[in-house]
């Protein structure tokens, strides 16, 4: 996961977004696939957003709420003709002077979330910034993650995008604990081989991933891919399976990734209540 650009659109370094103009409120142009003119006129209430200006809001208000940006890690991209903007934002764990940010208070084992962020000023999409551990920017319109921002581009949205940024990111810092508690929940409650088989049975049943694929996941059960999941527990099993469905398109990962949980709930029940008439 990360930012994919292989529908048309081009990586840019941060300073380069200041070159993009806003593309006027009428505005004229020809298909790149097509070669056929179009023309796009939005009403007064729209205003359009600067690439430059957007990105540099959000970071300065990340890093006023203890969220400093890395950005030597961070990634930039816009569409051909330069309207859209893609991006993928990494954190810093620490300050240069050793201090923890917010989100490493809550997170352990240097995983730290990542944000999301796209508009476009030809009205594809709206300003859409999403937070979550891994999430997926690609210009083919996928994005994933839990949006803390969409708003439209007008000029009252347009306008206050520092305080709806803000908004958001304290909405998603006070949730922080709770996602804090079920990576623990996780790391806390071990998996035996037998359960991690049936697991991965009802990886099978429930269609998350092919049975082709299912021996791939008990590879990595394993065989964790780094130390920090060398616990035989529910953590370890995560790991295994979002490897492997790393290997799918973002659309198929977010929809296995987001339904793992059941499937842990299910797996505890089903080996409970064999215990219980066994």
């Amino acid at each position: 996961m990360g930012l994919i650009l292989h529908c048309g659109a081009k990586p840019v370094e941060y300073e380069e977004l200041k070159e993009f103009d806003i593309t006027p409120r009428k505005h004229t142009w020809v298909s790149t696939k097509t070669g056929k003119q179009h023309t796009l006129e939005r009403s007064e209430r729209w205003q359009g957003l600067q690439h430059y200006d957007f990105a540099s809001q959000i970071i300065t208000c990340c890093e006023a709420l203890g969220m400093p940006v890395d950005m030597s890690e961070s990634q930039w991209g816009v569409s051909d003709e330069g309207s859209d903007l893609f991006a993928l934002l990494k954190f810093l764990r620490r300050y240069p002077d050793g201090k923890e940010s917010v989100l490493a208070k809550y997170t352990k084992n240097n995983i730290i979330p990542t944000m999301g962020v796209r508009h476009s000023n030809r009205g594809r999409i709206s300003q859409q910034i999403t937070i979550g551990g891994d999430v997926t920017v690609c210009d083919n319109m996928i994005i994933t993650g839990t949006f803390m921002l969409k708003k439209k581009h007008t000029s009252g949205n347009v306008n206050n995008i520092q305080s709806h940024i803000v908004d958001g990111l304290i909405k998603y810092i006070k949730e922080l604990p709770s996602l804090h508690s079920t990576v623990e929940q996780l790391q806390e409650t071990p998996m035996a081989d037998i359960e991690a088989a049936k697991f991965c049975q009802q990886l099978g049943r429930e269609k998350l991933i092919p049975w082709s694929h299912i021996g791939y996941v008990d590879q990595y059960w394993q065989n964790p891919t780094h130390d920090e999941f060398s616990d035989r527990n529910q953590w370890r099993m995560y790991n295994a399976v979002n490897t492997v469905v790393k290997r799918y398109n973002p659309h198929r990962q977010f929809e296995v990734v987001s339904k793992l949980k059941d499937v842990f709930t299910n797996t505890t029940n089903e080996i409970k209540q064999h215990h219980l008439f066994a």
